[in-house]
């Protein structure tokens, strides 16, 4: 399943192989919305294809 948010500030993906310029960073501590605790290990783009066209969201 995917989900698509085009509101969202932040953009997030378990999928590193789909992310292109990546590149590690010192882990960042974050707080979903269900107030899971996950952290955020890297940065790079990502093209993510929606019905309606293509968008590319940057730093992932």
């Amino acid at each position: 399943i995917e989900i698509y948010d085009s509101g969202a500030s932040v953009h997030m993906t378990p999928l590193r192989h789909r992310l292109t310029n990546y590149r590690a960073i010192k882990p960042r501590g974050i707080i979903a919305a269900n107030n899971q605790r996950l952290n955020a290990v890297g940065i790079g783009d990502m093209n993510v294809e929606v019905p309606n066209g293509a968008n590319r969201f940057t730093k992932v």
